[in-house]
């Protein structure tokens, strides 16, 4: 297992101050799988006074000193580093009410969440791992430590985290945890908007996000009671709602902004009634994803990208430069980006008759966009080779400045005018 220098050496310097250290978590399941690891934490006997007092110099950062933990900054990266410890009881169903810092290796590994993620390793001696994670990570097993009831009970997070690792890694949920899961998914709704959110956003990111959310549709139903009211009306005939936007989720690029825009751009379609357009069902889908979104504290800029694509997804495009300017005039270079991909994952995920010849108008409108952009075309008024200051040396301000710059904007769309100052301002004699 590779350890960083900086690692090993602060572990060293805990052993020579007298107390034992190994890194332990996430960071020892991931490099037993052979993935890149990005945060390394450490467990010791060492009390929060005592690793300050042994690292004296650096910074220092309290991230939890009565639940036994501090941040080490050091200059190249950071390591949390907690006291062994036991658990209280979850009064919140999220942190213990009490800590015993008093404990053992074995203590400590016992508290986590899952057997893959209690293992400890250190530079010298390996793996430590009294709960056989290293076996489940062989078997890609996720399995709970101890009672998974009590696990679940002690933080119904772990039931989103659990699906995130069995979406990211591929592993199988083991039958007794599964089942405690299932059992306790109601705790979800005692959870923080903003965890939720955070679990979430990892999990929709993993190549097999959809197919998990499919698979575990009652948890998902918790977390997004519109998916619920989506499937209870689908028409049926085996496919529901979700499944078919699995799908396209898992098609998609591993993006946040592409895939939320893929999870939810339909969400109000079932149930809708057969004559209504399919410029109101994007309205309608685009307002119940910002309701949504809002509620899991995404921030605005991030809604208001999703909704725009979702609001407008029922734009009719072709190759031609006009459509390929109406286009980036309406979204911008990336949201038309995020456009043609969410279009072409729904049409590769359907089921229509007529797909291949739907992907090929698609194909001809993503190469004018390619081709118009490339040819420097302009789409908004920012790009006109006039501005503001042009027409008000002419004469011209407020609504008829700004119809006069609309004007020219349409002109150079169609092809009536090149881009070029002396062209576009002889429109104004017209």
């Amino acid at each position: 297992m590779f350890v960083p220098e900086t690692v090993t050496a602060a572990i060293k310097k805990i052993n020579r101050a007298g107390f034992l250290a190994y890194i332990v978590g996430g960071a020892v399941r991931d490099a037993l799988l052979g993935l890149a690891v990005k945060d390394f934490d450490i467990c010791t006997n060492a009390k929060p006074e005592e690793i300050i007092s042994i690292f004296e110099g650096e910074k220092i950062v309290d991230t939890g000193i009565r639940f036994g933990s501090v941040r080490i900054c050091f200059s190249d990266m950071s390591l949390e580093v907690t006291t062994f410890r036991s658990d209280g009881s979850y009064t919140d169903r999220r942190r213990p009410a009490s800590v015993d810092l008093d404990v053992s290796l074995k203590e400590d590994l016992a508290r986590r969440d899952f057997t893959v993620n209690a293992i400890a390793y250190h530079p010298n001696t390996g793996t430590i791992d009294p709960f056989f994670g290293t076996k489940d990570l062989s078997l890609k097993i996720l399995r709970a430590v101890g009672n998974p009831e009590q696990r679940f009970l002690e933080d119904a997070l772990r039931i989103l985290r659990e699906l995130r690792l069995s979406a990211t890694h591929g592993f199988a949920i083991e039958r007794e945890t599964e089942k405690a899961m299932l059992l306790h998914k109601e705790g979800i709704l005692l959870l923080s908007s903003e965890r939720v959110r955070d679990e979430f956003s990892r999990l929709i990111l993993a190549d097999g996000a959809g197919s998990q959310m499919l698979m575990h549709s009652e948890i998902w139903y918790m977390v997004f009671p519109e998916i619920k009211r989506a499937d209870s009306l689908s028409p049926g005939g085996g496919c529901s709602w979700l499944s078919d936007t699995a799908k396209v989720i898992d098609i998609t690029k591993p993006r946040l902004l592409n895939r939320l825009a893929a999870l939810f751009s339909e969400i109000s379609k079932p149930g809708a009634a057969d004559e209504v357009s399919e410029e109101h069902i994007a309205a309608d889908s685009a307002k119940t994803t910002e309701q949504i979104l809002t509620r899991l504290r995404f921030s605005k800029i991030l809604i208001k990208d999703v909704t725009a694509v979702i609001r407008n997804q029922a734009f009719v495009y072709d190759g031609s430069n006009e459509t390929a300017a109406r286009a980036l005039g309406l979204f911008g270079e990336e949201l038309t980006d995020v456009f043609i991909e969410n279009r072409r994952a729904r049409l590769m995920a359907g089921r229509l008759s007529d797909c291949h010849v739907r992907l090929e108008a698609l194909f001809a409108f993503e190469q004018g966009v390619k081709k118009f952009l490339a040819g420097g075309g302009c789409y908004s008024i920012a790009r006109l080779a006039v501005g503001g200051d042009d027409l008000l040396a002419r004469g011209l301000c407020g609504k008829e400045l700004g119809g006069m710059l609309e004007r020219m904007l349409k002109a150079v769309i169609t092809g009536e005018s090149e881009n070029d100052k002396d062209e576009l301002l002889k429109l104004i004699l017209e």
